[in-house]
């Protein structure tokens, strides 16, 4: 998790998602979820809203998510989830 981190914090998306990804397989938890989501999302990866929304699943009152997740939307074109999730 903290290679994936520190991958995303250097700018290196792409790697970052990839020690993400298998990792949300074995380890399901939000915040891995969440990573991996923004990850994928900066890499431009369509799986990047998948992720972030089985992020706000997990905590679906956490803040960081909530607004990630609205982020994504916001960017894909979804302007109405993106203004809930953001009301949210």
């Amino acid at each position: 998790f903290l290679l994936g981190r520190l991958r995303y914090q250097l700018g290196e998306v792409s790697r970052a998602a990839a020690v993400l990804g298998p990792l949300s397989k074995e380890v399901p938890l939000s915040e891995i979820w969440n990573n991996l989501g923004l990850a994928e999302w900066r890499s431009g990866q369509p799986t990047s809203l998948d992720s972030l929304r089985k992020a706000n699943e997990g905590d679906p009152a956490d803040p960081d998510y909530l607004f990630n997740l609205g982020l994504a939307l916001l960017s894909s074109g979804q302007y109405e989830l993106a203004a809930d999730r953001f009301r949210d």
